[in-house]
């Protein structure tokens, strides 16, 4: 679950341990995505699909750089692992990191999609033409594979 006085997870030390016993899922073609700037995997074209796997206990955040010019139209659609809690948060241009909770750092999210479940969806016109970063997140412990599908539009 999560403390709602931080915001963060708080830790189940029993799923923690049942966890261990689990394998982990594979690392995708993607690795070593988890942040913005340089370590985000950049992806290409006006209709894109990712396929990648999230484990909370050892990756729980996916970054992707997708350019934008200014005014076009991003329809994000995220399918996480079924039974999972998932997030989709679009970033702005220039952003560097995507985790912490300085007042500097969110004001460069430029949309979220946090609904109950796996299923998430960003509907997004660009003010400026960019790189912007599409940051997908395991929110509680579990597993697994996941699609990603973007969208451009002008």
């Amino acid at each position: 679950g999560r403390d709602p006085l931080s915001g963060w997870g708080v830790l189940d030390v029993t799923a923690a341990i049942e966890a261990l016993s689990q394998p982990l899922p594979p690392p995708d073609r993607y690795e070593a995505n988890d942040d913005a700037g340089s370590q985000a995997a950049t992806l290409w074209g006006k209709r894109i699909v990712a396929k990648a796997t999230l484990d909370f206990w050892d990756d729980p955040i996916d970054v992707y750089r997708v350019r934008l010019t200014r005014g076009e139209r991003a329809r994000v659609v995220l399918h996480g692992p079924p039974g999972t809690e998932a997030s989709l948060i679009l970033w702005k241009p220039g952003t560097e990191h995507v985790q912490g909770l300085s007042p500097a750092l969110q004001a460069m999210r430029a949309t979220q999609s946090m609904r109950p479940g796996a299923e998430e969806r960003i509907a997004y016109r660009a003010p400026q033409g960019g790189w912007y970063y599409v940051e997908v997140r395991m929110e509680e412990p579990g597993s697994g594979r996941y699609w990603l599908r973007i969208d451009k539009e002008p």
